[in-house]
């Protein structure tokens, strides 16, 4: 079964969500160890059950804003056709529950005929990092 993570409204104005399931234990990433503090750290697989809500920063990168704790950056392989226009992603989970690093995520694209002429643009995942929240300025 696809889960599906809204990023935004497509095209033809309908919101694709995933169901979200009641998160009863807190799990950790599956993190790799970093050589450096300054370095960003690498996450194999995030927990989709934790998943509060998505937002493409451009057609290469979503920002995963997480329940309890650390949020996450996701860059695709190469550059997503459609991902920051359409705002929206697709992707099928482990049996676990996670979204890994060697997953492919889809993007729809709705053309003028609405939801039964949509394409897909398949993407995939390049890595996964934690994502530090830029702080503001305080004047």
């Amino acid at each position: 079964m696809l889960n599906r993570v809204a990023l935004g409204l497509i095209a033809s104005g309908m919101l694709m969500t995933a169901p979200m399931a009641a998160y009863a234990d807190h799990h950790e990433a599956d993190e790799a160890p970093a050589a450096d503090a300054a370095e960003e750290v690498s996450v194999n697989c995030i927990d989709t059950r934790r998943i509060k809500s998505t937002r493409a920063i451009d057609n290469q990168t979503i920002i995963f804003d997480m329940r309890g704790g650390t949020d996450y950056k996701m860059t695709t392989v190469n550059r997503c056709s459609g991902l920051k226009m359409q705002g929206t992603i697709i992707y099928s989970p482990t049996p676990s529950s996670r979204l890994c690093a060697i997953d492919t995520i889809k993007v729809p694209i709705t053309t003028s005929g609405g939801l039964f002429n949509t394409s897909f643009t398949h993407c995939p995942i390049d890595k996964i990092v934690e994502y530090q929240k830029p702080e503001k300025k305080v004047e």
